[in-house]
């Protein structure tokens, strides 16, 4: 059983010129598996054949951040957390788990993995922030 990517790596990158200053992150999680939640044939032993369980994709998210310092206490950056609004793969049918034509989901509404595998089930994060240094 993995929970955790088989391969992470991230590559970054900052730029400043004057007041301006651009942070870019990229992002790569390897495929990972759940054999407790996620088997696809399920024994009296449970799922212990390596081909019983669900294979989540490897995926890449990409983070990046603008941000532009005034008045020398006042920065003001405009980011976002996995840019491209990436999502993991979503839970595929089996005898086991059932995905219902009806709602495209489990029986418990569960689309995505539910921890979310290594970066999360909530796509894009998009945000504004200050920042006061005295």
């Amino acid at each position: 059983m993995t929970l955790a990517p088989n391969h992470r790596a991230t590559l970054s990158a900052n730029w400043t010129r004057g007041p301006f200053s651009i942070n870019a992150r990229e992002n790569y999680y390897g495929w990972w598996t759940n054999a407790v939640d996620y088997c696809t044939g399920q024994t009296t032993t449970g799922c212990r054949n390596p081909t019983g369980y669900q294979k989540f994709g490897a995926k890449f998210t990409t983070d990046v951040d603008v941000s532009y310092t005034f008045m020398d206490h006042y920065t003001l950056t405009v980011g976002a957390t996995n840019l491209f609004d990436e999502y993991p793969d979503k839970i595929a049918h089996s005898t086991v788990n059932p995905v219902y034509a009806s709602t495209l989901s489990l029986d418990n509404g569960s689309v995505y993995p539910r921890n979310g595998g290594p970066f999360g089930i909530n796509g894009g994060l998009y945000y504004v922030r200050v920042r006061v240094k005295y």
